[in-house]
């Protein structure tokens, strides 16, 4: 049986291929007693973590961590401790929008199976977006904006500390998100800059604590229901109320959110947990498209399965 693990010291990094980087990132966590590592481009040459079927995503766990299950996607590999579910993930900067959409799909149709609120995702995404502190926003950050709205992840991101440089310039583009439960259970998340990786990217650092922990009460029965906000929808909703303009409304507070609501489901789309926290499908998700893009695989075909 696993023990009851009460807190976590975790390690973010793209280890960018090189041999360098992985032998610093494993003299980190001996100095450090690190207990987790969430990384991205592995070294070929080491094979004692738990990747994804591309070898484009590792998650590493200290001997006294157990995983209860492994799930292995192409893009992303996940970890479940029975309180929490961790999941590694990269995606290429040479790829389209239409293969980041795949991608995230094949994210969120794993995510959708868990209770969301336990899961916590670290990876470089190559996406910009202001949610996570970056200045730029590329189309993979507005995807990612809708993926994190959708499933009603907070990012961790924070200070706007660069993630990777190289002659080119710098970017965040290394980025941490959580569901409800999880993100309570970080603290002290920060980008590194003192610490050489070996590697364009920086080392992020972070502890979970509380693992076991209930969920809070306003966090369980009845659906929490909303509305995601996005340039699309409040534009459709400012043409909603011009072409309204001069109606009558009437005074009535009751008949006020009735319309506002009515509005809003009319322009916004609507976002929803269940019950247990388990999310619904985004509204791109397609599980035909989500088999059919598990089925290939750019890299080594690694395997695919769940442990228990």
């Amino acid at each position: 049986m696993a023990p009851d693990i009460r807190e976590l010291r975790c390690l973010q990094i793209n280890l960018d291929r090189k041999r360098v980087a992985t032998d610093l990132l494993h003299q980190v966590i001996r100095e450090r007693g690190v207990d987790v590592v969430l990384g991205q481009e592995p070294n070929k040459a080491a094979g004692n973590e738990i990747r994804d079927r591309c070898d484009d995503a590792f998650i590493w766990l200290a001997n006294h961590v157990e995983a209860k299950s492994i799930h292995r996607g192409r893009g992303f590999v996940a970890v479940e401790l029975g309180w929490l579910t961790l999941v590694s993930a990269y995606f290429s900067p040479n790829k389209g929008r239409a293969q980041f959409e795949a991608f995230l799909s094949r994210l969120e149709g794993y995510v959708r199976g868990l209770d969301g609120r336990r899961v916590l995702i670290a990876g470089d995404l190559n996406a910009k977006s202001g949610r996570f502190g970056s200045r730029a926003r590329n189309a993979y950050g507005l995807l990612l904006d809708e993926f994190l709205d959708a499933g009603e992840f907070s990012p961790l991101n924070h200070g706007g500390e660069w993630t990777f440089g190289n002659r080119n310039g710098r970017s965040l583009i290394d980025v941490t998100m959580a569901g409800a439960i999880a993100s309570g259970m970080v603290e002290e998340w920060r980008v590194e800059s003192e610490t050489e990786s070996g590697s364009g990217h920086r080392y992020v650092s972070f502890s979970i604590r509380g693992g076991g922990g209930a969920p809070r009460a306003d966090s369980q029965g009845e659906s929490k229901k909303g509305w995601i906000v996005n340039p699309s929808g409040l534009e459709k909703l400012r043409q909603y109320v011009a072409d309204r303009r001069g109606t009558d409304v009437a005074d009535d507070p009751e008949r006020i959110v009735k319309e506002i609501s009515h509005v809003c489901d009319e322009c916004l789309r609507k976002k929803n947990v269940g019950r247990s926290g388990t999310r619904k499908a985004a509204y791109w998700w397609n599980e035909e498209v989500c088999r059919k893009e598990e089925r290939v695989c750019e890299g080594p075909e690694t395997g695919y399965e769940r442990e228990s």
